[in-house]
């Protein structure tokens, strides 16, 4: 459960990373799992706050970089939002961009990505 949890908090970290959601509503989904689970992990508590992720695995976007996988995530999250009419298309260009100077720094997911 936990390292499902730790996986759909980096989705979410990468997401308002790159504009697809604000930092409000990774704050308020940390909060409402913080509220759903009985012992919810620390991590949560972190994101909540807006606490640095640097000594978290996986969550410490600068040493987990983004990578291949993240982005076809990524990718059909921004479709997702797309078609539920969450963002504009010219929103889409824009999250682009902030993903690709996430990448610019990796190897093959820069040009994957474009």
């Amino acid at each position: 459960m936990n390292d499902q949890l730790q996986e759909e908090a980096r989705r979410k970290l990468i997401d308002e990373k790159v504009g697809l959601i604000s930092q409000e509503d990774l704050i308020r989904w940390a909060d409402e799992k913080l509220l759903e689970l009985e012992e919810a992990p620390d991590f949560l508590v972190s994101i909540s706050l807006r606490e640095p992720l640097y000594h978290l695995r996986r969550l410490d976007l600068m040493k987990d970089r983004v990578v291949d996988g993240d982005c076809l995530g990524l990718a059909k999250r921004i479709l997702q939002a797309y078609e539920a009419g969450n963002i504009s298309f010219s929103e889409i260009e824009m999250i682009a961009l902030n993903m690709t100077q996430i990448l610019k720094d990796s190897e093959d997911s820069y040009i994957d990505f474009m």
